[in-house]
């Protein structure tokens, strides 16, 4: 309770305790008159408490002029979209009618999206100038199901794709006895193990696959290597694929594998040691 207020009822207490010790003297020794006067004495008491009383509440209930009210904290997003203008009638971010004659400024929250952008397609390189050295006879024995080719030189700046094929014949390149397909951001590798074997990559890096451990092996998947022929092409690429399209767009060369001049009844001659 505030100051004003409580020195107002000390000071009614006290008056009205003065008032009425008074009052009951001329009460009990007066007539109707003091009777009368008793009444309206007391009337003119709450009046008095009243008209006092009710301007200083009011004043507690009314803030002071320094205080003001803190307006709700805006809300967030992504990003904002702010529309000003002015007209006679607008809608306001919660759809109620806003009145003209004003600039206003209606945001919206909105999202923002992300989208993806695909790199360009990989196609044929203007430059095919693509110089390859490979053997195109290799020589091997009668009975064998297996032979290593020899090393396969590239030369050039492009990106390259090695497409090997073979009727009946399977081809196992880097580590001898796995599968060692890749797949990676400058080198692919799809086939190792199988008749098609594509790599692509720089021409170190397709040259490094498929001579490493003393060469390329291949085998024949029914009877003897002698007489197979291997297909190999070369095409220079945009960017590293294996696409089998771009196989029969390279250029082609063959391997063939030719039987030793040997045979069952062939005779060994003895040698002298010293």
């Amino acid at each position: 309770m505030s100051r004003p207020y409580l020195f107002l009822r000390e000071l009614l207490v006290d008056r009205s305790d003065r008032l009425w010790n008074a009052l009951r003297h001329a009460y009990r020794g007066g007539g109707r008159r003091a009777r009368w006067t008793v009444r309206v004495a007391g009337l003119a008491l709450a009046a008095v408490a009243v008209t006092q009383l009710v301007p200083t509440l009011a004043d507690e209930a009314t803030p002071p002029a320094n205080e003001t009210l803190l307006a709700p904290e805006a809300v967030t997003s992504d990003s904002v979209v702010v529309l000003s203008g002015s007209g006679d009638t607008q809608l306001g971010a919660d759809n109620s009618p806003v009145a003209g004659g004003s600039d206003t400024e209606i945001t919206y929250a909105t999202t923002e999206t992300e989208t993806a952008v695909e790199p360009p397609p990989i196609v044929l390189s203007n430059d095919q100038s693509i110089s390859t050295r490979i053997a195109s006879t290799v020589k091997v024995d009668p009975r064998s199901v297996t032979a290593l080719l020899p090393s396969i030189a590239f030369a050039g700046n492009e990106t390259l794709l090695l497409c090997i094929q073979g009727s009946g014949l399977r081809f196992d390149a880097s580590s001898k006895g796995f599968a060692d397909d890749r797949k990676a951001e400058d080198f692919i590798a799809e086939g190792d193990l199988t008749g098609l074997l594509r790599v692509s990559g720089s021409y170190e890096a397709v040259a490094t696959f498929v001579n490493s451990e003393n060469g390329l092996r291949v085998w024949s998947s029914n009877g003897a290597i002698a007489g197979k022929v291997l297909s190999l092409s070369v095409v220079a690429l945009s960017g590293p694929s294996i696409d089998r399209d771009f196989c029969d767009q390279g250029r082609s060369q063959s391997v063939y594998f030719q039987a030793l001049g040997l045979g069952m009844n062939t005779k060994k001659g003895g040698v002298r040691l010293n």
